[in-house]
């Protein structure tokens, strides 16, 4: 039997639409960059926010990415859940099982660029690049 990481088909890349860091003057707020940075992503069967922490307060501590997928056309939440895969740029992966909502979190490096990559349950891939 195939893993579902093995029967993924294609991929749609999600749109960068919100980053509260870019859209500050549009938000009308000035000087985010202490605050937890928000960005929305749109595809065709989905909406993923991510929420992270500021670059500068790791303290120690490991910074944690928390984020949602959504897909808009389904009425109830599916019998399987999405599986969110962290791709960094320096080759490491992560991944975890959405919940039934579609939350998420996973330990994440908000000082360094990755890609996202969504599993849904039948099989589509979202994926979505986080720049730095």
């Amino acid at each position: 039997m195939m893993d579902r990481t093995e029967q993924a088909t294609g991929g749609t890349d999600a749109v960068l639409v919100l980053d509260t860091r870019r859209n500050e003057r549009q938000l009308g707020a000035r000087g985010l960059d202490f605050l937890e940075r928000r960005l929305l992503f749109h595809a065709p069967k989905a909406h993923i926010e991510l929420r992270l922490p500021p670059a500068s307060s790791a303290g120690g501590e490991t910074p944690w990415l928390y984020g949602q997928f959504v897909d808009p056309d389904a009425d109830a939440p599916a019998a399987e859940r999405v599986l969110v895969t962290l791709r960094s740029d320096q080759g490491c992966s992560h991944s975890v099982e959405a919940s039934e909502t579609g939350d998420f979190a996973m330990p994440c490096d908000p000082a360094s660029p990755f890609w996202l990559e969504c599993l849904t349950p039948d099989g589509s891939v979202v994926r979505l690049r986080y720049e730095a």
